[in-house]
């Protein structure tokens, strides 16, 4: 089990990129959340096996729907959290 905060760049708010990230990651069996930042950023951690977590990467870098577009993202290791138990669209 590994965990991943995931910032991704590009348009990314007002596009739908949460919702996405949710369905994304519940279809892996992922655990997290995505929330928007102020920078126009959307901010993601990401739980689970990691070759799941590298898939639902690829997914979310490659979804081209709508306006949506990531133009880049940055990854970090961090602490897994071991109460979490869904993925969820923080607001």
């Amino acid at each position: 089990m590994e965990r991943y905060r995931i910032i991704f760049k590009g348009t990314v708010q007002g596009v739908g990129f949460r919702m996405f990230a949710q369905q994304f990651a519940t279809k892996r069996g992922l655990t997290g959340y995505a929330k928007n930042l102020y920078t126009g950023d959307v901010e993601v951690e990401v739980q689970g096996d990691e070759e799941e977590i590298k898939a639902f990467v690829f997914d979310m870098y490659n979804c081209k729907r709508g306006l949506l577009r990531v133009e880049d993202y940055h990854l970090k290791k961090v602490s897994i959290d071991p109460t979490e138990t869904s993925f969820k669209a923080r607001y």
